[in-house]
Protein backbone atom coordinates (compact mmCIF):
# COMPACT_ATOMS: atom_id res chain seq x y z
CA UNK A 1 0.00 0.00 0.00
CA UNK A 2 1.35 3.36 -1.04
CA UNK A 3 2.15 5.67 1.48
CA UNK A 4 -0.50 8.22 0.32
CA UNK A 5 -3.28 5.42 0.78
CA UNK A 6 -2.05 4.66 3.99
CA UNK A 7 -2.18 8.39 5.45
CA UNK A 8 -5.36 8.71 4.20
CA UNK A 9 -7.21 5.60 5.87
CA UNK A 10 -5.15 6.98 8.85
CA UNK A 11 -7.03 9.92 8.20
CA UNK A 12 -10.20 9.09 7.30
CA UNK A 13 -10.06 6.03 10.55
CA UNK A 14 -9.33 9.42 13.15
CA UNK A 15 -11.85 11.49 11.38
CA UNK A 16 -14.72 8.84 11.38
CA UNK A 17 -14.51 8.61 15.52
CA UNK A 18 -15.07 11.90 15.62
CA UNK A 19 -18.04 12.06 13.17
CA UNK A 20 -20.76 11.45 15.90
CA UNK A 21 -19.68 14.35 18.01
CA UNK A 22 -19.64 16.38 14.93
CA UNK A 23 -23.11 15.38 14.21
CA UNK A 24 -24.45 15.87 18.18
CA UNK A 25 -22.62 19.38 18.04
CA UNK A 26 -24.22 20.35 14.57
CA UNK A 27 -27.38 19.06 16.38
CA UNK A 28 -27.24 21.88 19.27
CA UNK A 29 -26.17 24.44 17.02
CA UNK A 30 -29.60 23.89 15.20
CA UNK A 31 -31.96 23.64 17.89
CA UNK A 32 -30.52 26.27 19.60
CA UNK A 33 -30.79 28.47 16.52
CA UNK A 34 -34.17 27.67 15.50
CA UNK A 35 -35.54 27.36 19.22
CA UNK A 36 -34.30 30.85 20.29
CA UNK A 37 -35.56 32.26 17.00
CA UNK A 38 -39.52 30.68 18.15
CA UNK A 39 -38.99 32.00 21.09
CA UNK A 40 -38.21 35.17 20.39
CA UNK A 41 -41.47 35.31 18.93
CA UNK A 42 -43.41 35.13 22.18
CA UNK A 43 -40.75 36.82 24.87
CA UNK A 44 -38.83 39.80 24.59
CA UNK A 45 -34.98 38.53 25.23
CA UNK A 46 -34.28 41.57 26.78
CA UNK A 47 -36.84 40.97 29.54
CA UNK A 48 -36.41 38.75 32.61
CA UNK A 49 -38.00 36.14 32.35
CA UNK A 50 -39.44 36.17 36.21
CA UNK A 51 -40.88 39.41 35.35
CA UNK A 52 -44.82 40.00 36.53
CA UNK A 53 -45.77 41.56 33.74
CA UNK A 54 -44.35 38.81 31.65
CA UNK A 55 -48.18 37.76 29.96
CA UNK A 56 -48.30 41.42 28.84
CA UNK A 57 -45.02 41.27 27.57
CA UNK A 58 -45.32 37.97 25.54
CA UNK A 59 -48.91 39.71 24.59
CA UNK A 60 -46.81 42.86 23.01
CA UNK A 61 -43.84 40.73 21.20
CA UNK A 62 -46.82 38.40 19.57
CA UNK A 63 -48.69 41.44 18.57
CA UNK A 64 -45.15 42.23 16.93
CA UNK A 65 -44.94 39.37 15.37
CA UNK A 66 -47.88 39.13 14.14
CA UNK A 67 -47.46 42.80 12.33
CA UNK A 68 -44.29 41.53 10.89
CA UNK A 69 -46.19 38.55 9.28
CA UNK A 70 -48.55 41.01 8.15
CA UNK A 71 -46.01 43.30 6.38
CA UNK A 72 -43.40 40.81 4.83
CA UNK A 73 -44.47 37.49 4.68
CA UNK A 74 -47.54 37.69 3.71
CA UNK A 75 -48.87 34.14 2.05
CA UNK A 76 -52.52 34.00 0.09
CA UNK A 77 -53.40 31.27 1.14
CA UNK A 78 -53.09 32.01 4.50
CA UNK A 79 -54.23 34.66 7.48
CA UNK A 80 -50.91 36.26 8.76
CA UNK A 81 -51.80 35.12 12.37
CA UNK A 82 -52.36 31.25 11.15
CA UNK A 83 -48.86 31.59 9.31
CA UNK A 84 -47.34 33.34 12.16
CA UNK A 85 -49.03 30.61 14.88
CA UNK A 86 -47.41 27.78 12.23
CA UNK A 87 -43.95 28.99 11.88
CA UNK A 88 -43.68 29.60 15.94
CA UNK A 89 -45.01 26.15 16.57
CA UNK A 90 -42.26 24.50 14.11
CA UNK A 91 -39.29 26.69 15.45
CA UNK A 92 -40.28 25.46 18.73
CA UNK A 93 -40.87 21.76 18.37
CA UNK A 94 -38.45 21.02 15.80
CA UNK A 95 -35.67 22.03 17.59
CA UNK A 96 -36.83 19.67 20.29
CA UNK A 97 -36.60 16.56 17.99
CA UNK A 98 -33.37 17.71 16.50
CA UNK A 99 -31.77 18.17 19.78
CA UNK A 100 -33.00 14.45 20.94
CA UNK A 101 -32.35 12.77 17.65
CA UNK A 102 -35.57 11.76 17.34
CA UNK A 103 -36.70 11.56 14.22
CA UNK A 104 -34.41 14.30 13.31
CA UNK A 105 -34.08 13.71 9.76
CA UNK A 106 -37.94 14.83 9.56
CA UNK A 107 -37.95 17.29 11.61
CA UNK A 108 -34.71 18.73 10.24
CA UNK A 109 -36.13 18.41 6.54
CA UNK A 110 -39.17 20.59 7.97
CA UNK A 111 -37.00 23.21 9.31
CA UNK A 112 -35.16 23.37 5.66
CA UNK A 113 -38.72 23.83 4.06
CA UNK A 114 -39.46 26.55 6.87
CA UNK A 115 -36.24 28.22 5.99
CA UNK A 116 -36.46 27.92 2.38
CA UNK A 117 -39.43 29.37 2.27
CA UNK A 118 -38.47 32.11 4.84
CA UNK A 119 -34.88 32.97 2.17
CA UNK A 120 -37.93 33.82 -0.99
CA UNK A 121 -39.56 35.99 0.66
CA UNK A 122 -36.00 38.11 1.19
CA UNK A 123 -34.44 37.47 -1.83
CA UNK A 124 -34.79 40.44 -4.25
CA UNK A 125 -35.68 38.34 -7.83
CA UNK A 126 -34.68 41.55 -9.72
CA UNK A 127 -31.11 41.29 -8.10
CA UNK A 128 -29.75 38.13 -8.90
CA UNK A 129 -26.56 38.92 -8.86
CA UNK A 130 -24.24 39.06 -5.86
CA UNK A 131 -25.06 37.86 -2.59
CA UNK A 132 -25.11 41.33 -0.73
CA UNK A 133 -27.80 42.88 -3.95
CA UNK A 134 -29.86 39.62 -3.00
CA UNK A 135 -30.83 40.83 0.09
CA UNK A 136 -31.19 44.17 0.46
CA UNK A 137 -30.81 45.66 4.18
CA UNK A 138 -29.20 42.42 5.25
CA UNK A 139 -25.81 42.57 6.03
CA UNK A 140 -23.01 40.36 4.32
CA UNK A 141 -22.71 38.43 7.84
CA UNK A 142 -25.90 37.66 8.74
CA UNK A 143 -26.35 35.91 4.97
CA UNK A 144 -23.55 33.95 5.47
CA UNK A 145 -24.63 32.38 8.92
CA UNK A 146 -28.14 31.58 7.25
CA UNK A 147 -26.38 30.35 4.65
CA UNK A 148 -24.20 27.96 6.94
CA UNK A 149 -27.26 27.47 8.82
CA UNK A 150 -29.09 26.06 5.83
CA UNK A 151 -26.27 23.57 4.42
CA UNK A 152 -26.70 22.34 8.34
CA UNK A 153 -29.64 21.29 8.23
CA UNK A 154 -28.86 19.70 4.60
CA UNK A 155 -26.12 18.20 6.20
CA UNK A 156 -28.70 16.80 8.83
CA UNK A 157 -31.19 15.52 6.29
CA UNK A 158 -28.49 13.42 4.00
CA UNK A 159 -26.72 11.85 6.69
CA UNK A 160 -29.07 11.81 9.72
CA UNK A 161 -28.18 12.63 13.12
CA UNK A 162 -25.23 9.84 13.78
CA UNK A 163 -24.97 7.05 16.77
CA UNK A 164 -25.19 9.63 19.53
CA UNK A 165 -28.82 10.42 19.18
CA UNK A 166 -32.44 8.26 20.05
CA UNK A 167 -32.75 7.12 16.28
CA UNK A 168 -29.26 5.38 16.44
CA UNK A 169 -30.46 3.57 19.96
CA UNK A 170 -34.20 2.86 18.89
CA UNK A 171 -32.32 1.59 15.83
CA UNK A 172 -30.03 -0.60 17.44
CA UNK A 173 -32.67 -2.04 19.58
CA UNK A 174 -35.14 -2.82 17.14
CA UNK A 175 -32.77 -4.62 14.71
CA UNK A 176 -31.45 -6.49 17.36
CA UNK A 177 -34.25 -7.98 18.63
CA UNK A 178 -35.05 -11.43 17.68
CA UNK A 179 -39.01 -12.27 17.35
Amino acid sequence: MSPIRMLNHLLSSVLSAFQPLFLLLTRFYLAFVFFTRGLARLINPDSPLGDAFQKELISERWNESLSVFESQFSVAFLSSEMSAIIVTSIELVMPIFILLGLASRFAALGLLVLYVVGLLFYIDMANLGALSSMFPGVDIATIYQQLIVGLLLLLLVCWGPGKLSLDAVLHRNYTTRQY
